[in-house]
């Protein structure tokens, strides 16, 4: 038995293996291991390579889609913020950090000064808060500008699956996607890192201005001089003007790079023995710089930290320091000198009001290439409408709107309208053997008589149904959106006729003005007299405005007395006539109107008569409030 025993115990520890052999194959096997995990997940792995291509193909072909829903709103007017949903701030905070950054980054978020870097553990701490700087308020719901949700047929029946900026004209898929070592949401990010790594990287394209604003004097003077800290370097520059022989400013500046004004601290520059000044407030030559971005240039101001106060019909302003003394000299405030809303309970030293110039918007505008929103021609017969080109001897050429396909681009080819040049869109419609023509208003702010204001006119601003500047920034302190305009619209058609004294319809029972919107104590209903004269009555004394326009013929439309208003604005008058809701007919040599309802129905119920037709501008309107203003050329 033993002796088998043994046999047996000898066959066995020829058929084992050692513990150093069995670890040494442990080793191999990882080794292999590791090469074939690489080979398929590494950088460069099959797998990675394979999750990169789909991932690009998927973003090629959402830019597709994208492009296509882009090129159909320029053809027929309509605007991205009609197609794709805007998205909430409550949506937008909820992203991983990954998609904030991306979504800041690329899109030049303004961040905190002496920012220079980018990083996630930065957008963890701040990035709410940056999103939040951007948005906008629409019936109490925050919406962060310019970033929309992709809708779902675009998407493939994929809902909230892809975000579009508007601005910056880039796509982002909202889950994280993962290739190799790289997390992304856009293929630009994954070209980033590809290049750059996956760390921090620098706040701002280019080198941050640290130069802080200090109170200057200049002749006799003073004030903060222009604060451009955290203006990017390489995309600013400063525009100098001179002064022409009789005193006024000349409106051509020479631009030059701002390291110009930072290494010499020089507001002045001298070309051809001409001396061009930077700013100098006294000579009404405001400190105005250009900024570059994706593209785009606008336009800045700057306005130093004041206190104003108004004498008979001039507004007389003081240049303040941050404790609200005068900047000249350090002595409390004249009496009767309030200061500036911006900057109460603040140290701001001015503020950057942005301009623009009409051609330096195009590439951002809604319709493509225009600074405002292309014309709406729904409701028009296309084959009794005709637009309406002027030329240059003042004559028109005219195109019936039939044959043209491609309105936007046919505006651009033939000038149909450029209002930087007081040249508006025109057009004529034709019904049984007359003509009438129109002009298109487009949606826009106003602002009038601000202190800041060099001239004393309305200054006009075209905005968006967000109603933002077309830059995409907020629009500036003091500009009012014209009431006209509530309900979504894009601007709006206003005939040019006079009512016919001998219509045969009567024209007093006209829908009443409608004043919402209007702040009854800086608005005065005006009374025409016959001798041409108003007398006006503050809105907020009048307890029954309905009776008070009975008692006092407010208006009367069968004799050509239109309701009137005026509104008051920081001491500024604008004055506002009110068109009703209308249609309109073509009798002998008069264009015949009658007032209507909403309904289209006359006051007593009945229909409108035969041959009259519903004016398309006042959908969903019981009529609009006319501004009497000339466009300012600093649109």
């Amino acid at each position: 038995m033993s002796v088998e025993n043994n046999k047996l115990i000898k066959y066995k520890s020829k058929s084992a293996i050692t513990l150093i052999s069995l670890v040494v194959t442990i080793i191999v096997l990882l080794i292999l291991a590791g090469v074939a995990v690489s080979t398929l997940t590494g950088e460069n792995g099959v797998i990675t390579k394979a999750i990169e291509a789909a991932f690009r193909s998927e973003m090629s072909e959402m830019r597709d889609n994208v492009d296509l829903v882009l090129i159909n709103c320029e053809m027929y007017g309509e605007t991205v913020d009609e197609k794709f949903e805007q998205v909430k701030l409550e949506d937008a905070k909820k992203w991983d950090e990954y998609l904030k950054l991306e979504v800041i980054y690329y899109g030049e978020y303004d961040l905190d000064y002496g920012v220079t870097k980018l990083s996630r553990e930065y957008i963890k701490s701040y990035g709410d808060s940056i999103l939040e700087s951007n948005t906008e308020e629409q019936e109490g719901t925050k919406y962060v500008r310019n970033l929309y949700f992709v809708d779902t047929e675009t998407a493939k029946g994929k809902e909230k699956l892809y975000i579009y900026d508007k601005r910056v004209d880039q796509i982002y898929k909202v889950p994280l996607t993962s290739i190799g070592p790289y997390k992304v949401h856009s293929v630009k990010e994954l070209d980033y890192q590809k290049e750059h790594g996956t760390g921090e990287r620098d706040a701002a394209k280019g080198t941050l201005i640290t130069q802080e604003s200090t109170i200057v004097k200049v002749g006799n003077t003073s004030y903060y001089g222009p604060e451009l800290k955290g203006f990017v370097q390489e995309k600013t520059s400063a525009l100098y003007y001179k002064t022409n022989t009789d005193g006024t400013l000349n409106e051509n500046a020479e631009t030059l790079p701002i390291t110009t004004y930072l290494s010499t601290k020089e507001r002045t520059t001298v070309k051809n023995s001409i001396e061009y000044e930077f700013y100098n407030y006294e000579k009404q030559i405001w400190a105005n710089i250009k900024v570059e971005g994706n593209g785009i240039d606008t336009y800045w101001t700057w306005i130093p930290r004041y206190a104003y106060k108004f004498e008979g019909t001039e507004t007389k302003v003081i240049y303040i320091d941050t404790s609200n003394k005068q900047a000249s000299n350090g002595e409390d405030l004249p009496e009767g000198y309030i200061v500036h809303s911006a900057f109460i309970e603040n140290n701001k030293k001015g503020i950057w009001a942005s301009k623009y110039e009409v051609e330096q918007v195009i590439t951002n505008s809604i319709a493509g290439d225009f600074p405002h929103y292309l014309p709406d021609m729904k409701g028009f017969d296309r084959n009794n409408t005709y637009i309406e080109v002027m030329n240059e001897d003042g004559t028109f050429t005219e195109t019936p709107l039939s044959k043209i396909n491609n309105l936007a681009e046919f505006a651009k080819k033939n000038r149909w309208f450029d209002y930087d040049n007081q040249v508006w869109a025109n057009i004529k419609t034709s019904a049984f053997g007359k003509d009438c023509w129109w002009v298109w208003i487009p949606r826009y702010a106003y602002r009038v008589g601000k202190p800041y204001t060099v001239a004393e006119e309305i200054q006009i601003k075209f905005v968006d149904l967000q109603d933002r500047p077309l830059t995409g920034e907020a629009l500036p302190e003091g500009y009012i959106v014209h009431p006209a305009f509530e309900g979504g619209k894009k601007g709006i058609w206003v005939s040019k006729y006079e009512i016919s004294r001998e219509s045969d319809v009567a024209l007093n029972n006209a829908n009443f003005p409608d004043l919402s919107g209007f702040n009854p104590e800086t608005t005065w209903i005006e009374l025409y007299k016959d001798d041409g004269t108003f007398e006006e009555k503050k809105l907020s004394e009048i307890s029954n405005i309905q009776e008070y326009a009975n008692q006092h013929r407010w208006y009367d439309y069968s004799k050509q007395i239109w309701a009137n208003i005026k509104t008051e604005v920081d001491g500024a008058e604008c004055w506002w006539v009110w068109i009703p809701r209308y249609a309109y007919n073509f009798i002998d040599n008069d264009t015949r109107v009658i007032f209507i309802d909403e309904n289209e129905k006359l006051e007593d119920g009945s229909s409108v008569p035969a041959n009259y037709i519903p004016h398309p501008g006042f959908e969903g309107k019981k009529g609009i409030w006319a501004s009497k203003y000339e466009v300012s050329q600093e649109n």
